[in-house]
């Protein structure tokens, strides 16, 4: 007897089957309706045809028929942790599914070995990407097809086949999305001797997708996570991704190379690895009415002249996704330099802006010294009145409308709006978590 587990996923699989066959069969009716309901002479045959076609897909897309012609198609494509395509996007060789265990030793190093739980990636014929998303996104309470398939376990396919003879045989299909006819390199993969003894050992390194994705998943859940009252960072802190870079993989077309990373946008961040220099503390910023108008000017001009002279050059230009993205980008490492800034300054003991020497406006000194709200009311009552955000945000704009002002580009309030909403959330999300946490 079937549990409720696998009743439930079985259900999700046909209902997955159905709402294809669906997208197809109503193209179909539409143009058999059109078809028909027109007034000009058809051709007989045309329409039986079609009349044929749609009754061939309804047979096409009976369950247990698309699954066998699914697992005779699972054997183009590979569900895998290291991809050799990020290699080389013609290199034909293998690809590994590395499942993570308790077997390695424990080390200082952060790896694929790190996971808990990789997520998996798709690579081989496009084509047959619906199989995949059968074997991976077809779920019922966090447990999909592919982790019945690492059990062995056969039991989700039994109540949609005729008898179990059928069953087995999907599931060996199925099963061929793991492993590689024959454990292959190529000429355009990269190989390396290792020294191992007295010998060498020729390794072919290959590309740690699933560890890329946790990456990207991890810095993009700390910048867009939106807080509510039962949400807390207090277990977690709050981290900041700094002097990130950004490698690209497929470039207009990064579906070749593999399902996670089309779903990157063919990105891949690289974390800072440069060995340790020698960083003065930041000192409190005293003698100016604007950290816009000195430290923060001075860490931010080269990126911001690299965004200005980057849109100097496609002024004229049509706008395009690449330059909506480029753009983005760049304001998104000018924020994160403003966010880093902050972060410094508040280390300053509680207080400093009470200094004479402290000539910032009321919004800024609630931003940089948010700690004096601890024993001075009245800058505690300003602070909480929570205008001090969008004020503050608006200064930044107002400060990169006029960096990237120049003779070929012209900033208005359109800009100027898109960077004060912009910043004014980020500096809420940081609020927000600096409270919690502290």
């Amino acid at each position: 007897m079937q549990t409720q587990l696998e009743e439930s996923l079985s259900t999700k699989i046909v209902d997955y089957i159905q709402i294809r066959a669906s997208d197809k069969l109503e193209k179909l009716e539409k143009e058999i309706n059109k078809l028909t309901n027109s007034e000009k002479n058809i051709e007989q045959s045309k329409l039986e045809n079609l009349q044929q076609k749609y009754k061939d897909e309804q047979e096409k897309f009976k369950p247990a028929n698309w699954l066998t012609d699914a697992a005779s198609r699972a054997k183009q494509i590979q569900l895998v942790t290291h991809a050799l395509k990020y290699i080389h996007g013609d290199a034909k060789g293998s690809n590994i599914f590395y499942q993570t265990d308790n077997s390695l030793p424990s080390h200082n190093f952060v790896s694929t070995a790190s996971l808990n739980n990789p997520v998996i990636d798709i690579v081989g014929n496009a084509a047959a990407l619906d199989v995949g998303r059968l074997l991976m996104q077809v779920t019922h309470e966090g447990k999909n097809l592919v982790d019945y398939i690492l059990s062995n376990d056969i039991s989700p396919l039994m109540p949609i086949a005729e008898n179990q003879q059928q069953a087995e045989q999907w599931f060996e299909g199925f099963k061929q999305v793991f492993s590689s006819d024959v454990l292959a390199s190529h000429k355009l993969a990269k190989q390396v001797y290792w020294p191992i003894d007295d010998c060498y050992h020729l390794l072919s390194p290959l590309f740690a997708s699933s560890f890329a994705q946790s990456i990207y998943d991890k810095r993009k859940d700390l910048r867009e996570v939106q807080f509510n009252k039962d949400e807390t960072v207090k277990n977690n802190g709050f981290s900041v991704f700094s002097n990130l870079a950004v490698q690209t993989f497929g470039g207009t077309k990064p579906q070749n190379i593999s399902q996670l990373n089309s779903q990157r946008g063919g990105k891949n961040y690289l974390l800072d690895a440069r060995p340790p220099t020698w960083n003065t503390i930041e000192k409190p910023p005293f003698n100016t009415e604007s950290i816009f108008l000195s430290v923060y000017r001075n860490k931010a001009y080269k990126r911001v002249k690299k965004l200005q002279k980057y849109l100097e050059l496609k002024f004229e230009r049509d706008s395009t996704i690449e330059i909506r993205e480029y753009r983005r980008s760049g304001v998104d490492d000018l924020i994160e330099i403003l966010l880093s800034l902050a972060a410094s300054i508040h280390a300053q003991p509680a207080g400093w802006s009470m200094s004479e020497e402290c000539q910032l406006s009321l919004e800024e000194q609630l931003w940089l010294d948010p700690k004096r709200a601890e024993f001075d009311q009245g800058f505690k009552e300003e602070m909480e009145k929570k205008e001090w955000h969008d004020k503050v945000a608006a200064r930044f704009a107002s400060w990169l409308n006029a960096m990237l002002e120049s003779k070929k580009l012209a900033l208005g309030d359109v800009e100027h709006k898109e960077w004060t909403v912009l910043v004014a959330r980020q500096l809420r999300l940081t609020e927000r978590a600096r409270k919690e946490f502290y």
